[in-house]
């Protein structure tokens, strides 16, 4: 991950800590955000990616981490308790598509991050190039 997208990322905890939503709100909003990797497994992040990976869950957020074997590359996935339009103040919008109802953005900042606005002031957040981010969201939507 970039530095700057780990500093989006931050920004995003920072956020919502300021709105009055700590990491256990997050973990409660909604089953799946609790257990980002069940929302896309590693068999679907290797077929998204077609590489093989391996799969943690970091504790903040928390947020799934698809390690691309043999590479420095990583996809994050996690369910935050941020709003879309805090996000949008750091971040500028490349690009944006829709999937069931959904609309999914590409961020820039520094890094990519693909974004998907939820209800109560959540927001589905995928780390990476967007392309395949957009791929982890679509998967992630269907069970959330």
């Amino acid at each position: 991950m970039s530095r700057a997208l780990a500093v989006l990322a931050a920004t995003a905890v920072g956020v919502a800590a300021v709105a009055g939503a700590g990491p256990a709100a997050a973990r409660t909003a909604k089953v799946g955000a609790s257990t980002p990797c069940k929302l896309v497994t590693g068999a679907e992040a290797q077929a998204i990616l077609k590489r093989q990976v391996q799969t943690t869950t970091a504790l903040q957020g928390p947020t799934c981490v698809y390690r691309i074997r043999n590479s420095k590359q990583q996809m994050t996935l996690s369910v935050q308790k941020v709003s879309f339009s805090a996000l949008k103040k750091v971040a500028k919008v490349v690009s944006s598509t829709t999937s069931g109802g959904h609309t999914l953005y590409c961020l820039k900042y520094g890094g990519s991050l693909t974004v998907v606005p939820l209800s109560g002031g959540r927001t589905l957040q995928v780390g990476g190039s967007c392309t395949p981010g957009f791929k982890f969201a679509r998967t992630a939507l269907k069970r959330l």
